[in-house]
Formats: structure tokens, C-alpha cells, sequence
């Protein structure tokens, strides 16, 4: 056993050196949030020969080809007689367009139920929430090599700390409040996701809370999720995983990735190992208090 095990232990060491390496490289060229450039894969996202743009607001240069579509859906609107609440602009409707793939009547359908949603669950009462502050079920902490915040979620601590009826605000009150604090209209509008499955069975799925998960930001935070990452996840789950798989598009799949322990080449590819905790082989301490408000910088 052991001897099976000491290759994947000495990849992981080299792995882990690479990083502190970067580490050092990267203390003289630390930026702010507010001083970032995005570069053009920052901007849009690559796959095959699709992609699919990241950044919207700002004042960032929409394409031409972008513009058409977005006076397409504009006319569609006028020829249908129908309106958007104003607060949507142009910038706001590519990003649903290019949700609903450029369906005009589900964008206008997608859009019409984002406002109702944040009508009907805003604001939160964060008076309520404040028992979950110390709880890591869910929490934001630092930032990828491209500014990009990171999400944290801890599958085992969401199954048994959070009351089912907290869950949707409590996810509403992390998000929105990085939104409005943390990211930068035209420069970072991006997160990443860490989902940690540590001991977690296939019977033990917190399946509605996720159900929860997974409907707010498909729905309500279109063109935010840059990357996720499933890790710890077991055989079981990772078979499964293949087979629903081959019924997404290939953008969604392309974001998600399935690991066992096998994720630490990839992650530390987008995150410096200054910026992850010890649980995912970076070097801060395993964080276990002050979840919320989050810390980024």
C-alpha cells in the first residue's frame, strides 16, 4: 500500500513546492481589486469553437455581432409590446440573452422572473442570520490569480448547521454582498467555487439545500460561475456524475470538474497556494470562525 501511495505523495509534494515558489514570485506584484485589468480570456470564455462572454459591465467594448443580437431582442420587445423593468440594460439583457441562448421569449421570461425573485427575497433579514456567521457552510474566502472570489462549500457542515428555511436567504445574503463590495463592474464579475464532498456519501446529499443552491445561481446569477470545483467525491458519486454529464452542454461541463483527491494540479493553476487553506493543501490555517462578513484581500 505504501508503495502505491508514494508517487501520488511525491506529485503532490513537487506540486505544493511549484506553489510556494509562485508565492514568492507573485509578493512584489500584488494588485488591488480596484487597480485589476482583465485581459481577453478574462473577458471571454473559450471552448472548442464557442464562447461565451464573462465580463459585462463597465464600460467593456461589446462586439458588433454582440450588439445585433442585443437590438434583436430590443425589437422583439417592441414588436411584442412588452417591457423590462428599467434597471436592465443593455449589458444586463446580453447577459440573459446569452443564458437563454438567444431565445427572445425565455430571455424575456428569465428576465421578468429574476426581478419577481429579487423583489419577493430581498432584502434579507441578516438579524436572523447572524447565528450562522461562525458556521463554514458556505462562505467566501480570498481570491483566485485573476481577482476572482472565492466560494467555499462544505458539503458535511451544510447537511446538519443550517435550518432548510435559512438556507435560501443566508445564500442570497454571502452573494449579494460580494456583488455589491467585492467584485468590479467591466473588471471582476466572476467567482469560482470549491465544493469540498469530505465524507460525504451518496445517501447523506443535502439534496434540496442543493436543489437551492443550484436554482439560485442558474437562474438568478447568470454568466457569474467561472469555474467549480467538486472535490473529495467518490467513486459513486463520480460515476453518476459521468452519465448526467452527457446531458448538459458542453459550456456548463466544461466549468465543472469532478476530483477525488486528484485536484490540486488544476486548482492551483487558477489560486496561489498563499490563498487557499490547509484542508486544500494551501497554507493559511483551516478557517473556523468570522464565515461572514467574508474575508478577500
Amino acid at each position: 500500500m505504501e508503495e502505491n501511495l508514494a508517487p501520488e505523495l511525491e506529485e503532490k509534494e513537487q506540486v505544493l513546492k511549484e506553489g510556494e515558489e509562485e508565492k514568492e514570485q507573485a509578493q512584489d506584484g500584488k494588485i488591488r481589486q480596484d487597480q485589476f485589468e482583465p485581459e481577453q480570456e478574462d473577458l471571454i470564455l473559450k471552448f472548442g469553437e464557442h464562447k461565451q462572454r464573462l465580463i459585462f459591465g463597465g464600460t467593456v467594448a461589446f462586439s458588433q455581432k454582440e450588439m445585433d443580437q442585443i437590438l434583436v431582442f430590443q425589437q422583439w420587445l417592441k414588436d411584442s409590446d412588452l417591457d423590462i423593468p428599467e434597471n436592465y440594460d443593455y449589458r444586463e439583457m446580453f447577459r440573459f440573452l446569452q443564458s437563454y441562448k438567444f431565445d427572445n421569449q425565455n430571455t424575456y421570461n428569465g428576465i421578468m422572473a429574476h426581478h419577481e425573485f429579487f423583489k419577493v427575497n430581498l432584502p434579507v433579514d441578516e438579524e436572523l442570520l447572524k447565528k450562522y456567521y461562525d458556521v463554514g457552510l458556505m462562505y467566501f474566502y480570498k481570491r483566485d490569480k485573476r481577482m476572482r472570489p472565492i466560494l467555499i462549500i462544505d458539503m458535511a457542515t451544510l447537511i446538519n448547521e443550517i435550518d432548510e428555511k435559512d438556507f435560501l436567504p443566508y445564500t442570497l445574503m454571502i452573494i449579494e454582498n460580494v456583488i455589491q463590495n467585492h467584485l468590479v463592474p467591466g473588471k471582476i464579475e466572476n467567482w469560482i467555487v470549491i465544493v469540498d464532498c469530505n465524507d460525504i456519501g451518496l445517501t447523506q446529499i443535502p439534496v434540496s439545500k442543493l436543489q437551492i443552491i443550484l436554482g439560485v445561481f442558474q437562474q438568478n446569477y447568470p454568466g457569474r460561475l467561472y469555474k467549480l470545483f467538486a472535490i473529495n467525491v467518490g467513486f459513486l458519486l463520480r460515476t453518476i456524475w459521468t452519465v448526467i454529464s452527457g446531458f448538459i452542454d458542453s459550456f456548463t461541463e466544461n466549468k465543472i470538474k469532478i476530483y477525488s483527491d486528484d485536484y490540486i494540479k488544476d486548482l492551483f493553476e487558477l489560486v496561489d497556494i498563499e490563498n487557499l487553506e490547509k484542508k486544500f493543501w494551501g497554507v493559511l490555517e483551516n478557517k473556523t470562525e468570522k464565515f461572514f462578513p467574508p474575508e478577500l484581500d
